[in-house]
Protein backbone atom coordinates (compact mmCIF):
# COMPACT_ATOMS: atom_id res chain seq x y z
CA UNK A 1 0.00 0.00 0.00
CA UNK A 2 1.35 3.58 -0.49
CA UNK A 3 -0.08 6.64 1.15
CA UNK A 4 -2.27 8.99 -1.14
CA UNK A 5 -3.05 11.90 1.37
CA UNK A 6 -2.55 12.76 5.40
CA UNK A 7 -4.24 15.62 6.48
CA UNK A 8 -4.80 17.31 10.33
CA UNK A 9 -7.86 16.24 12.06
CA UNK A 10 -8.38 17.98 15.28
CA UNK A 11 -10.56 15.88 17.47
CA UNK A 12 -12.64 16.58 21.01
CA UNK A 13 -10.81 13.86 22.46
CA UNK A 14 -7.39 14.02 20.21
CA UNK A 15 -6.68 17.41 19.39
CA UNK A 16 -3.52 16.21 17.46
CA UNK A 17 -5.02 13.26 15.57
CA UNK A 18 -4.09 12.81 11.96
CA UNK A 19 -5.96 11.06 8.84
CA UNK A 20 -4.17 8.91 6.37
CA UNK A 21 -5.58 8.04 2.61
CA UNK A 22 -3.57 4.56 1.72
CA UNK A 23 -3.97 2.89 -2.00
CA UNK A 24 -3.86 -0.56 -2.66
CA UNK A 25 -1.64 -1.02 -5.87
CA UNK A 26 -3.34 -4.23 -6.84
CA UNK A 27 -7.16 -3.13 -6.97
CA UNK A 28 -6.74 0.71 -6.35
CA UNK A 29 -9.27 0.19 -3.50
CA UNK A 30 -8.88 3.23 -0.97
CA UNK A 31 -8.34 2.58 2.99
CA UNK A 32 -8.04 5.22 5.93
CA UNK A 33 -6.58 5.44 9.32
CA UNK A 34 -6.95 7.68 11.88
CA UNK A 35 -3.92 8.02 14.26
CA UNK A 36 -4.26 9.45 17.64
CA UNK A 37 -1.13 9.49 19.73
CA UNK A 38 -2.77 11.87 22.85
CA UNK A 39 -6.16 11.24 23.41
CA UNK A 40 -8.10 12.99 26.41
CA UNK A 41 -10.46 10.48 28.35
CA UNK A 42 -13.92 10.98 27.30
CA UNK A 43 -16.61 12.00 29.04
CA UNK A 44 -19.40 9.60 27.91
CA UNK A 45 -19.03 6.19 26.46
CA UNK A 46 -16.88 5.77 23.08
CA UNK A 47 -18.76 3.92 20.26
CA UNK A 48 -17.75 1.96 17.34
CA UNK A 49 -18.96 2.61 13.78
CA UNK A 50 -19.76 0.83 10.88
CA UNK A 51 -17.17 1.13 8.08
CA UNK A 52 -20.97 1.68 5.76
CA UNK A 53 -21.47 4.32 8.18
CA UNK A 54 -17.76 6.09 7.92
CA UNK A 55 -18.03 5.68 4.00
CA UNK A 56 -21.53 7.15 2.56
CA UNK A 57 -22.83 9.16 5.84
CA UNK A 58 -19.65 10.94 7.05
CA UNK A 59 -17.40 11.15 4.02
CA UNK A 60 -20.53 11.66 1.94
CA UNK A 61 -19.24 8.44 -0.63
CA UNK A 62 -21.26 5.83 -1.65
CA UNK A 63 -23.34 3.05 0.75
CA UNK A 64 -21.85 -0.34 0.46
Amino acid sequence: MSISITATLPLAAAADAKIVMFKQPANREEHFAILVLKIRPPKSPLGATAPQCVTGDILGGPEM
